[in-house]
């Protein structure tokens, strides 16, 4: 490719180069307060390495302005400009052809102007070569102008005979259609062509005698290694997998073969019989009573224990709000939706998705602990403190006081942002979670906080035969 000679691309190159006054305008780049250049004018310089579209003047110079800037700055200064941006692949290129360092690059389109001249300096310097062979006539025009430029090839290489592209040339033929592709000089087919209609004309008329292998054929199958996939040989697979002939094994399979008994049992009777006698043999025996598993909880399901009353943040009226879908629910809008304060539906299903690569999870919270089952206790994982310890009472899992409960389940606490956490539940080592009192939108954090702290507490044993 050569560069152009003519245009807003080599105007604006050579403003560069002498180091000229430009500024752009809205409409135009301005060179010396004399030219004006319409900065949408398209160039000779086209995108992705010359396989694209043509690159605006503006864009070619703004990059040149923005190369030694981060790119973000030359793509809001497109952007502000109204314009298109080059691509980084390019960038290069266009900075070196403005600058004068390069003066061709795969970028630029060859004007037809300079491609018709190049044609013809091409042409002129083929027909002054004489090492060529002149091409006939019913060749394409393509043809000629290829053979012309190959004829400049040194002659000297054709007298020692390493090389002749004319020889070489004359065989070749241009194909342009698929009519032609199928002409091959020096090629003739009649005579095969004779012999093979020769041959299914005898073979229809019964003249050519079958050969020695297809009466062979037609006789007996030939032998296949892998067998015959559609039919079966009887008698060799009760060889092969019985370890008898088919025939000593006593079976009519013209029936039921119940009760009818070999008089000559082969092999695979005397086996079944041995068999036989060894399982009488085994059920006549004593057997050792079988081990009792593992003592396993029936239900897997963990449980959460919430207290009864609007006077706790976190209770039976808005506990599978905030644990379930994250919302909390004050007290003044459970009156508003007569909730009663003392829950009829002691036990509530909760389904919970966690994070990370664990399945869909099932909870139940139970707001009334005095109908849980000594089974069901184990299954307890979580309370939510109301901050007095008479909550715990007659608890079976409270016998060694609040510390050694807390070693036992995950307990936590609730409580407004503005004010300290209720009763004695400050002191007490459990989880103090705040509850803004009119920002709704962070009771997500709410609820991650309590499943965070849950999950670590299930982590150091006590969940490992729980589904969480």
């Amino acid at each position: 490719m050569v560069a152009a000679t003519v245009g807003p691309l080599a105007e604006l190159r050579r403003a560069i180069n002498m180091r000229a006054n430009i500024h752009m305008d809205e409409n135009h780049i301005i060179i010396d307060s004399n030219t004006r250049l319409d900065k949408a004018a398209p160039t000779e310089f086209h995108s992705m390495r010359g396989r694209g579209t043509p690159y605006a003047l503006a864009t070619l110079y703004l990059q040149y302005t923005h190369h030694d800037k981060p790119y973000t700055d030359y793509y809001n200064a497109c952007d502000k400009a109204n314009t298109g941006h080059v691509l980084p692949v390019d960038k290069r290129d266009v900075v070196a052809y403005l600058r004068g360092e390069i003066d061709t690059s795969p970028n630029i389109e060859i004007p037809k102007s300079e491609a018709s001249k190049s044609r013809s300096v091409t042409a002129t310097f083929g027909q002054l070569s004489n090492s060529a062979a002149e091409p006939s006539a019913t060749e394409a025009p393509k043809a000629v102008h290829i053979s012309k430029q190959h004829s400049s090839l040194p002659a000297a290489l054709s007298e020692k005979g390493k090389f002749s592209f004319a020889q070489h040339r004359a065989k070749v033929r241009d194909q342009r259609s698929l009519d032609s592709i199928m002409i091959v000089k020096d090629l003739d087919f009649s005579s095969l062509r004779e012999k093979l209609s020769q041959h299914v004309t005898d073979s229809k008329n019964g003249r050519i005698a079958p050969t020695d292998a297809a009466q062979k054929s037609d006789s007996q199958p030939a032998y296949d290694p892998r067998g015959d996939r559609y039919t079966s040989n009887e008698e060799r697979f009760w060889r092969e997998n019985m370890g008898s002939d088919f025939q000593n094994l006593g079976i009519d399979m013209s029936g039921s073969f119940k009760d009818k008994p070999s008089s000559a049992p082969g092999p695979a009777t005397q086996n079944a019989n041995k068999r036989k006698h060894e399982r009488a043999d085994t059920k006549s025996r004593p057997q050792s009573p079988p081990k009792r598993p593992k003592r396993v909880p029936t239900s897997a399901v963990p449980i959460v224990i919430v207290p009864v009353g609007f006077n706790n943040l976190v209770c039976h009226g808005n506990a599978l709000e905030l644990f379930q879908n994250g919302h909390y629910v004050s007290a003044e809008e459970l009156v508003k939706r007569n909730v009663p304060p003392i829950g009829k539906v002691t036990r509530e299903e909760l389904i919970r998705v966690p994070g990370g690569n664990c399945s869909r999870a099932k909870y139940h919270i139970v707001s009334n602990p005095s109908r849980l089952t000594s089974e069901e206790w184990d299954n307890v994982v979580s309370i939510v403190c109301s901050g007095q310890e008479w909550q715990f009472k007659n608890w079976p899992i409270y016998g060694g006081g609040v510390k050694e409960l807390f070693r036992k389940v995950h307990a936590v606490h609730f409580h407004f942002d503005d004010r300290p956490p209720a009763g004695k539940s400050d002191s007490w080592p459990i989880k103090k979670i705040p509850i803004s009192r009119s920002r709704r939108h962070t009771d997500h954090q709410v609820n991650a906080q309590f499943w965070s702290s849950l999950d670590e507490f299930l982590r150091r044993g006590k969940g490992k035969y729980l589904r969480y």
